[in-house]
């Protein structure tokens, strides 16, 4: 593009006004950018977010004629739409004989929900969202099937205002039942009758600090259902994210996470048997007033906890929960000086831990007295998710690395081997990749971890463009995903750089 033909930007006002912050002055000539958001803005909220409206598009407008004119546009943009639409497989659950997935092929706006009778099974569709709403703007959430995988609850949000509302249909016909619960409802909880579970919602969709835990059955009107909990109205609990339910599938064991800051809770417990004979709950503390963040599972009578107590990288202890001291608890995993615990989940016969060490996952096995008893084979340095089922000897993983597309693998965790399950189909010119990962030293001397991407017969040599991103802040790592829109620039031999 000559000069004389690139478009010319278009001009932004300034206007004069200064506030002040820690006791320094600040000048501000954008200010009346933030429209009705500024509260010190003149003039009514219409006409001040109609400015900033027309200003919005006159800059957009500009951005899209100068890119269009790009040479090389339409060869990066067809390159770019063929790697944003490879299939998207989410992990499997299993329940009973069925095994559900999701799935996002190319050009579905959103994951389609399948199920098939065991892992070898016909696939199914069993719930489309994309043909509830041919825009594509409502998405599911999540989905839970019930133990016996008779039922399947899910929660969908519509334009991405995350106000989801959960339903439940049948796994068999596809059909859905009477149940419609809303108010930003969370992941339900079911117990092993197949007719109960546990929600987490809002009282008031519109204050974020109205949170419930109610105890649903199958037919039963919302209003019916017993409230377990509810988040404090006074004080300073009244604005945190509020209650959290943990339940015990014979539905016994009810166990509150009550979050009293962004990296620190409480932890109690409620006997839902005494409840159900007595009609009144009683709260035995487990961990309360601690800067602590705990969260875990329940097997049996025992509550496995992975918490931050005394171990900023976690560890796991367990309370007795019948014990007539339940708060006195055990350490059964350590914690690790080289690693973090991410997740803590049981199976048949272990519990499945989620390392994060160097920016990548490691996932290891132990028993229910705390015994490792081995690591499960991953290829290569990647991101792990998993799911693992309190009665199965298996699990599954998504596996996210760099070089390629996520992968779904099934892990046999009575002898620590994964295979490949679903993998997206690249293509003959897949890019080849190397992933390096090395370290520097921080300012403040702390030894850190650096990833480096390009391709395999790239010339070190110093003179390569590179592009260095990074992140830091709420206790949030860059670990391995499959770049996807950084394949046109390491195709032509730029160098990407994650500092981790």
């Amino acid at each position: 593009m000559t000069s004389a033909a690139r478009p010319v930007p278009p001009p932004t006002e300034t206007e004069t006004f200064s506030y002040t912050v820690a006791g320094h002055r600040v000048e501000d000539p954008y200010h009346w950018l933030e429209g009705s958001a500024a509260p010190e803005a003149a003039g009514s909220a219409a006409a001040l977010d109609a400015r900033v409206a027309r200003w919005t598009d006159a800059q957009n407008a500009y951005s899209r004629a100068a890119l269009d004119a790009m040479p090389g546009r339409e060869q990066v943009g067809a390159e770019l739409s063929r790697l944003l639409s490879l299939d998207d497989w989410g992990i499997p659950r299993m329940a009973g004989e069925q095994l559900f997935y999701t799935l996002r092929r190319g050009g579905e706006p959103q994951p389609v929900l399948y199920v098939q009778r065991g892992e070898e099974g016909e696939a199914r569709t069993l719930l489309d969202v994309n043909a509830l709403d041919p825009e594509g703007l409502l998405a599911l959430a999540w989905y839970v099937p019930s133990p016996n995988g008779r039922y399947v609850a899910f929660g969908t949000y519509d334009a991405g205002d995350e106000n989801t509302t959960c339903y439940v249909l049948e796994t068999e016909t596809g059909k859905r039942l009477e149940e419609r619960i809303a108010g930003r409802v969370d992941a339900i909880d079911w117990l092993e009758d197949n007719r109960h579970f546990v929600v987490r919602r809002l009282a008031d969709p519109k204050n974020p600090y109205s949170g419930q835990i109610l105890l649903h059955a199958l037919g039963r009107p919302l209003a019916q259902d017993p409230v377990l909990f509810e988040q404090y109205t006074e004080g300073p609990l009244a604005t945190t994210w509020g209650p959290h339910p943990i339940v015990s599938e014979d539905g016994r064991w009810l166990a509150i996470v009550y979050y009293t800051g962004t990296d620190s809770s409480d932890l109690w417990f409620y006997d839902l048997k005494a409840w159900r004979r007595q009609g009144t709950l009683e709260r035995r503390d487990l961990i309360v007033g601690e800067n602590a963040l705990t969260e875990g599972f329940i097997v049996g009578d025992t509550f496995y906890a992975l918490t931050t107590l005394g171990a900023p990288n976690k560890r796991i202890v367990t309370f007795d929960l019948a014990a007539a001291e339940p708060e006195h608890f055990r350490e059964l995993i350590p914690a690790r000086d080289d690693a973090v615990i991410v997740t803590a989940q049981p199976a048949a016969q272990c519990i499945v831990v989620n390392y994060l060490a160097d920016a990548h996952s490691r996932i290891a096995l132990f028993d229910f007295e705390g015994r490792h008893l081995r690591d499960l084979k991953l290829h290569g340095l990647g991101t792990v998710a998993v799911v693992a089922h309190r009665h199965r000897d298996i699990a599954w993983l998504r596996l996210d690395t760099f070089s390629e597309p996520p992968a779904i693998c099934r892990a046999d965790l009575t002898t620590g081997q994964t295979g490949l399950w679903r993998h997206p189909a690249v293509g003959p010119d897949r890019l080849p990749l190397t992933v390096r990962q090395v370290h520097y030293r921080s300012t403040g001397g702390v030894d850190v971890p650096m990833f480096l991407v390009h391709r395999k017969d790239l010339r070190r040599n110093g003179e390569n463009p590179t592009i260095l991103y990074g992140y830091g802040g709420f206790g949030i790592s860059l670990t391995p995903a499959f770049l996807a829109h950084w394949q046109p620039w390491l195709a032509r031999g730029g160098v990407y750089a994650i500092a981790s």
